[in-house]
């Protein structure tokens, strides 16, 4: 038998005599919160006996004690319906219809838990996490003050920020691939509005690593001060600040299956599907210069940044590579760090831990030690009669506008030459370029390359060269030189946000190529003079669809950002440049004046740190 537990933050594992068992349960879930609450509560409905353990005072994770309250995209179906529709129907709400009240929801979730025959423990963490090789035996807990030595047959990390896992020693991941930048957080206020109602923000607060304990209370100190700042000379009344900072990430894990955007993107079968998750890749932040390059195809090159996916999501995303009788379920899971800012909504949070307790009270039940080896058709027999494997198995992929008649529009690829032609023409040519990147250099290569020469459509010309660089085809490169000469401020408009500015997506792909020709055109836009365009004061309120703020240039902060990155992969890829690239660029950002032209806002703000990450990344690279 091993004992692990964390000292300094580092693993530390003790061999030990087995201990002597306060209490003996067939499931302990460490984290009431979203997925854990749910967890707990269907694992008991199949039969277990459970123990719930929340270092806070109550469950239900961010819609109760982060206040966010409302649902963004994931899948409605499964246990959270009834327990909404009773805080509706009971207590009505004081905010706008389709939120909920959190301290009702509170409420509603602990008695449906304690129904069930859930025992909770408020005030608890985990100290130590006891084990016979890879194969998971019980937990040292501290209880109100009190250690206790739990025995259990599993155990769920429900924490979503991988305390179990990090005290094992399991090696994680946190932050984006490409540099460790992780998405933006949240300080959440509540406020009496001006109807009496009330309302609540949920705005990028900064960005933030929950690992590091100084970086961590001096960035939630200020976003939480800043509250403060704005509620001065507001009609608004404010009221309190949710107990919860609103994290958008946890660790990531080596599972038995780990899923990629790729895997999602290819629409990937899996024989051991748990659920279905269902959003766009709504990874906050807007320093997409720096994404990796298969994001950067859908989101930035083929703007289809509003197209919501199903997520199929294996069992054995769950289970830490090698481990028994252990499984992580919350936002902390093997996903990539895309898949991982789409699987994080609460809907699907929700029915995540719905569907994994029903997984464990199988394992439990049937005498094995990994979800992998429950009868998977017997599993989902169950989710649907519960309502929570894939409640809409007809939404494949679509755009969604709240706004629009009919709110969903089902997107299908094209494989017809003819129909692709159609979409390059329109100023909406995401889904025409996607397909062209699914069908590969190999079948319409020739055909975008003739077509760039033969057309006398300006719009198809255009796009067709951004289809054609997006499959890596330097024949597309004399027409994204002219885009980015041009620097129109042009931007296509297939989405509800988020649209792409074109001369951006031209600079990226010149940035690919490694193009020396583009140099002078890219370090031009670093100038102090580029500003002076007109094109930089144009769009600078909402009725440009892409998020506008008037916290940041989004325009010129867009034409800056990928043309820094451009010149690092041209440096990159020409040895010969980079010594004159590095003066230049190092002699344009060297008096700092860059940041005011894009945001005013105060340090650490989440705009201040995406604008000051520029100059920090100019330092790395060259």
């Amino acid at each position: 038998m091993t004992y692990y537990e964390l000292r300094d933050n580092q693993c530390c594992a003790y061999p030990c005599p087995i201990p002597e068992a306060d209490e003996s349960v067939d499931l302990v879930v460490v984290g009431m919160g979203s997925a854990g609450a749910f967890c707990a509560l269907s694992a008991a409905q199949e039969g277990l006996s459970v123990l719930g353990l929340e270092r806070g005072s109550c469950c239900g994770g961010m819609s109760v004690q982060g206040a966010v309250n409302g649902y963004y995209n994931g899948y409605p179906g499964g246990a959270f319906e009834e327990i909404d529709a009773s805080v509706q129907e009971v207590l009505g709400t004081v905010y706008r219809p389709f939120l909920n009240h959190p301290d009702a929801k509170k409420l509603r979730m602990e008695q449906k838990l304690l129904s069930a025959g859930v025992k909770i423990e408020y005030h608890t963490v985990v100290l130590g996490i006891y084990a016979d090789g890879q194969r998971v035996m019980g937990v040292r807990a501290l209880c109100n003050g009190s250690k206790r030595e739990i025995r259990c047959q599993f155990l769920s990390d429900s924490t979503s920020d991988g305390h179990l896992l990090r005290i094992l020693g399991i090696r994680g991941w946190f932050g984006r691939t490409t540099d460790g930048t992780a998405q933006p957080f949240s300080s959440v206020r509540v406020y009496r509005r001006t109807d009496g109602k009330l309302g609540r923000t949920n705005d990028d607060s900064g960005y933030i690593n929950p690992y590091e304990d100084a970086e961590f209370s001096s960035r939630v100190l200020k976003a939480n001060a800043k509250h403060t700042e704005d509620a001065v000379g507001s009609e608004e009344r404010l009221l309190y600040l949710a107990p919860q900072i609103g994290m958008r990430e946890g660790m990531r894990f080596e599972g038995e299956e780990t899923v990629t955007l790729q895997d999602v993107l290819e629409e990937k079968l899996y024989p051991h599907t748990l659920c279905c998750a269902y959003s766009d890749i709504d990874r906050h932040g807007q320093d997409r210069a720096f994404d990796g390059r298969v994001y950067q195809d859908w989101y930035v090159l083929s703007n289809l940044s509003t197209v919501t996916m199903k997520i199929r999501l294996p069992l054995e995303i769950l289970i830490p590579k090698g481990w028994k009788r252990l499984v992580s379920v919350s936002r902390c899971l093997a996903l990539d760090e895309y898949v991982s800012a789409a699987v994080r909504m609460n809907r699907d949070m929700y029915r995540l831990g719905e569907s994994a307790g029903v997984a464990i009270a199988m394992a439990v039940q049937g005498g094995v030690e990994s979800v992998q080896q429950i009868d998977i058709e017997e599993l989902h027999r169950k989710l649907k009669s519960r309502g929570c494997f894939d409640p809409r198995p007809e939404q494949l992929r679509g755009f969604v506008d709240p706004k629009a008649d009919p709110p969903y529009q089902p997107v299908e690829w094209l494989e017809d030459w003819e129909a692709i032609c159609r979409e390059l023409a329109t100023d909406c040519p995401g889904v025409g370029i996607w397909s062209c990147r699914r069908l590969g250099a190999a079948k319409v290569g020739d055909d975008l390359a003739r077509l760039i020469q033969e057309t006398e459509d300006t719009e198809l010309r255009y796009n067709a060269a951004i289809a054609l660089g997006v499959l890596g085809d330097r024949r597309s490169l004399p027409v994204l030189r002219e885009l980015v000469k041009g620097r129109k401020a042009y931007f296509y408009e297939d989405c509800r946000r988020s649209n792409q500015l074109r001369s951006v997506i031209a600079i990226c792909l010149c940035g690919r190529f490694g193009d020396p020709e583009i140099v002078p055109e890219l370090t031009a836009i670093l100038s102090p003079e580029e500003y002076e365009r007109p094109m930089y004061h144009q769009y600078l309120a909402p009725d440009y669809k892409y998020s506008i703020t008037d916290h940041l240039n989004m325009v010129y902060y867009q034409h800056f950002s990928f043309a820094l990155a451009a010149l690092a992969q041209i440096a990159d890829q020409n040895p010969d440049l980079r010594g004159p690239l590095s003066e230049t660029v190092k002699s344009a950002l060297a008096d700092g004046r860059y940041r005011r032209r894009m945001t005013a806002d105060p340090p650490d703000s989440s705009y201040d740190l995406i604008v000051r990450a520029l100059g920090e990344f100019a330092d790395k690279a060259f």
